[in-house]
């Protein structure tokens, strides 16, 4: 499942836009051209910078105004960004209109494609989404952003051998390499390939000592195998380095504190 947030209700949102200034009119010279451009740029960093603090909804509101005022040369770009706050706030109508206009507007927009593959992954199109990630990496190739999230989507849609080859590839680039074998892992374990699994998690943890996920995979394995001891250090490992703070957690720690109680109360009577 993609990660979006709801951070703010339509009513937020509307709020905002009663408050912001009626558009300004300009004069047909060449200081009213560079007024509104001025304008637009004051207006579109505002809404960037909303944008970047995941405030989404309230980023929408100036990203529609520095629309009205934007360049030709510009509007794919401001389309893009307001696509993605759409997708964030879960209007992925909104999102998918906004993305197609971008790339209308500019065929060779690599990111506009992206977002729109992103978009349709989120509505479970995912060979409209595949299709889109494949011109992505015409336009760009190896692209690492892409090839990711080609990999995810190979994953959702249980194609884990063409997954695991994307990030195969991937974790020879060297970069992000703790996220890059995480999801190594989570493929060679749905592949049934626990040991191989627990080698990509064992170089992840050479890279970042304190990446939660990878201790609850450990223990996934760990208890498959009968190891259940080692299964509850590994969940209390996850529970000591998860973000308690993140409300997306909140679930998956419930979870595994449930483990946990399980697994010991199974070592308790002497269980496997």
């Amino acid at each position: 499942m993609f990660r979006v947030f709801f951070i703010f209700l339509l009513g937020t949102l509307m709020t905002a836009g009663a408050c912001t200034p009626a558009p300004r009119t300009y004069p047909h010279t060449a200081t009213g051209a560079a007024e509104v451009q001025r304008d637009f740029m004051t207006i579109y960093e505002a809404g960037r910078a909303l944008m970047l603090q995941k405030k989404y909804p309230d980023a929408i509101v100036p990203l529609t105004r520095a629309l009205a005022l934007a360049p030709r040369s510009q509007r794919a770009l401001v389309l893009a960004d307001r696509g993605y706050c759409y997708l964030q706030n879960r209007q992925t109508p909104l999102a998918l209109d906004d993305c197609q206009q971008a790339v209308t507007l500019e065929p060779k927009f690599h990111y506009g494609y992206y977002l729109r593959a992103s978009v349709q992954a989120q509505l479970n199109v995912f060979d409209k989404a595949i299709a889109d990630l494949e011109h992505c990496l015409v336009l760009k190739p190896n692209d690492a952003m892409t090839l990711k999230l080609s990999g995810y989507i190979y994953y959702l849609i249980n194609d884990f051998s063409t997954a695991l080859s994307v990030f195969d590839d991937l974790a020879h680039t060297g970069q992000d390499a703790a996220y890059i074998q995480n999801f190594r892992a989570k493929i060679l374990r749905s592949l049934g390939r626990d040991n191989d699994a627990a080698a990509a998690l064992e170089i992840l943890l050479s890279h970042d000592p304190t990446y939660a996920e990878a201790y609850s995979q450990m223990g996934l394995i760990c208890e498959d195998q009968g190891a259940l001891p080692e299964a509850i250090g590994a969940y209390t490992l996850f529970l000591k380095y998860v973000d308690a703070h993140d409300p997306e957690n909140a679930e998956w720690i419930h979870n595994v504190k449930q483990r946990i109680r399980k697994l010991r109360f199974k070592v308790n009577l002497g269980l496997k």
